[in-house]
């Protein structure tokens, strides 16, 4: 964490002109989650920033939701250079990580990461000792309030439960709602162990907010994964609604209020986007996997909402990166101005735009069937045209009935994942079959079945 902070420092202080610059300074804001030894490295990595000549921290802000540490780098009066935050986000416990966050809120793009990993083995000069105090600033209210100001309470109140998953918006997702009627809320003690599982919002980990949600009649449940920035919702059933069935039906209503411009979507997640914006004469900008590359969709293209499969949102009078909390305020103000369960609200819609069964298959890596379906791609798939193959991340093969199919590389594991999205619920059984026959056709035959499947109902 040390190498890694003096490589920060370094590629800031290249990056603002400021290498050689005795007088120079650069500002960092520093936040943590709530999982195993996130504290400690908090502490670690704000000692070493600070033990370098002409670096300023904002740190000691405690537990904060990696996009409240986005607001807070973009919009606070501090305006930092950089956000970094201490996090694993929806991993297991025992795992930790970094999620460096540019001046505008952005994820950090590839190439500065790659500059920033570069430097870990260099020198830093203008070093000082002691250093400094960090400063504190109260980063999680401020962007709390934020929140408030942006979708305030509606006149109608709602029975909600909120379920941070005992991540890092424990404090902050239940004050947001204050105001909103009865709201319960669930997980939200001190629990670096999460319960015992990875706190990511699925329909499995999701099973006792569903209970609670139909126990106390509330009108739905609402959750976050352990950094905040991706969410989960239940309706008044108990029913857990996919994000890529709840997405465009928040895109639709945000589109109607304003303010109107493209929406950018990640190139695996639904084509129901594209079905809402082209009835609401809005283009679509697809971009590679990673907010990273949605969040540059935002501030480069002039994109209004930016979503990805796994329950990624932004919208643009907020900040260029995904925003749990700000998708789970949208959709209970969706149904406190309709009047309408959510559920119905998703029936009525998809009459309008009929859903696109979707799934995905996890399997073992085998870059050597995607070099050879890049050399010979197929001509059809399950009986369909392949129409055209995008390449932007990983082989997609548009098909002629407006049926996809995509292959590509995980980006954080040693994974071949397949995303397969049909037309009608029929058809998505012969697409994830074609994904058996291209395999054992391309990769010299026999294939074992999926690692796993994550199907139309789940993600």
């Amino acid at each position: 964490m040390e190498a890694l902070a003096r490589a920060v420092a370094r590629w800031l202080w290249k990056r603002t002109g400021q290498e050689n610059a005795p007088g120079g300074s650069i500002h960092i804001l520093v936040g943590r989650d709530t999982r195993f030894h996130s504290e400690w490295l908090e502490k670690t990595l704000t000692r070493s920033l600070l033990s370098h000549e002409g670096v300023s921290v904002t740190g000691g802000i405690g537990e904060t939701p990696t996009p409240g540490v986005a607001w807070g780098v973009s919009r606070l009066p501090l305006r930092a250079d950089l956000g970094l935050v201490v996090t694993a986000s929806h991993n297991p416990p025992s795992d930790n990580g970094l999620k460096i966050l540019m001046p505008d809120g952005r994820l950090c793009p590839d190439e500065a990461a790659s500059e920033i990993l570069g430097l870990v083995d260099e020198t830093l000069p203008r070093t000082r000792h002691p250093h400094p105090p960090a400063r504190e600033v109260d980063v999680a209210s401020a962007y709390a309030e934020a929140l408030r100001t942006l979708v305030p309470p509606p006149p109608r109140s709602l029975s909600l439960v909120v379920d941070p998953m005992h991540g890092a918006a424990r404090k902050v997702l239940p004050a947001v709602f204050d105001g909103w009627g009865r709201v319960e809320a669930v997980r939200t003690a001190l629990d670096p162990a999460f319960g015992g599982g990875p706190p990511d919002p699925r329909p499995e980990t999701l099973r006792g907010l569903a209970r609670t949600v139909v126990e106390a009649g509330a009108d739905l449940g609402l959750a976050l994964d352990g950094d905040g920035d991706r969410f989960g919702v239940v309706d008044a059933t108990g029913a857990f609604v996919p994000p890529h069935r709840l997405m465009p039906l928040l895109i639709e209503d945000l589109l109607l209020r304003g303010p109107r411009g493209p929406v950018a979507r990640s190139v695996c997640t639904t084509h129901l986007i594209d079905d809402v914006a082209r009835a609401h004469r809005t283009p679509v900008v697809e971009t590679a996997v990673g907010f990273k590359h949605l969040g540059a969709a935002m501030t480069e293209s002039g994109a209004v909402i930016a979503c990805e499969e796994s329950g990624g949102f932004a919208w643009a009078p907020h900040i260029p990166t995904k925003d749990g909390l700000l998708a789970c305020l949208l959709t209970a103000d969706l149904v406190a101005r309709r009047g309408t369960p959510l559920h119905e609200l998703a029936a009525d819609f998809e009459r309008r735009f009929p859903s696109r069964p979707f799934a995905r298959l996890d399997r073992p890596m085998d870059s050597a069937l995607l070099a050879r379906l890049e050399e010979d791609p197929p001509a059809e798939i399950a009986g369909r045209r392949v129409e055209r193959i995008g390449r932007q991340d990983g082989l997609k093969f548009h098909l002629s009935d407006g049926s996809w199919l995509l292959v590509r590389k995980a980006g954080t594991e040693r994974i071949l994942r397949w995303y397969a999205e049909a037309r009608r619920p029929a058809d998505l059984p012969l697409l994830l079959g074609a994904v058996e026959r291209i395999e054992a056709e391309r990769s010299g035959g026999g294939t074992s079945r999926p690692e796993s499947l994550i199907p139309a109902a789940g993600r």
